[in-house]
């Protein structure tokens, strides 16, 4: 039992280290000190700075990177995302501009579950309450669509085009979630067969 402690321990330390490895934290690797404090500090931001970023990008790796066949670019991203989230910390206005398409960005997102709520509603019989999920989710395409295209963040278009794109958007969302649940329900039924 011991023996394999100090392997798991050992392979830690030299095999599995994030900084070692990866090389992603050269700076703490290379910046060793003689003074505790600064050493604790170092290894503060190293530890601070890879858990937000892995928060971060483990479900774009999860849910965009592997299901798109595209698992090879992990360390870019991964480095895309610690630049981000160190510009947003360095520049004075990067949190601001950063928050200013976190809203869209969350309303977008929901548009999506919502999207996947109506799809798994086909799926599983129950088409009839479909139009649950696809009520605010339509409005959601309204929102994010026309918000977007009229901000001067977006495509700066005048209100009544953005109007018309968003309604247009609205649309178009309501009958994908129909097309793609009835294929998907179609689908689930030819194999159950």
């Amino acid at each position: 039992m011991l023996v394999k402690l100090a392997a798991i321990f050992f392979s830690m330390i030299l095999v599995n280290n994030y900084v070692l490895v990866k090389f992603y934290g050269i700076c703490p690797f290379l910046g060793v000190s003689k003074k505790l404090d600064s050493s604790l500090g170092m290894s503060g931001a190293v530890i601070f700075v890879m858990l937000v970023a892995t928060a971060v990008t483990f479900p774009l790796q999860i849910f965009i990177l592997d299901p798109a066949g595209l698992s090879y670019l992990q360390t870019i991203v991964f480095i895309l995302v610690i630049a981000i989230l160190v510009w947003a910390k360095v520049n004075s206005n990067g949190f601001m501009i950063l928050w200013r398409y976190f809203a869209w960005a969350n309303q977008t997102l929901a548009l999506f579950a919502l999207m996947c709520i109506a799809v798994w509603m086909f799926e599983n019989g129950k088409a009839k309450w479909a139009w649950m999920p696809m009520i605010p989710g339509g409005w959601y395409a309204f929102i994010c669509v026309t918000y977007i295209a009229n901000a001067h963040i977006g495509f700066n278009i005048p209100w009544t085009i953005a109007y018309i794109i968003g309604v247009a958007c609205a649309v178009a969302y309501v009958v994908a979630c129909c097309l793609y649940g009835k294929k998907r329900a179609a689908k689930k039924l030819s194999m159950n067969s």
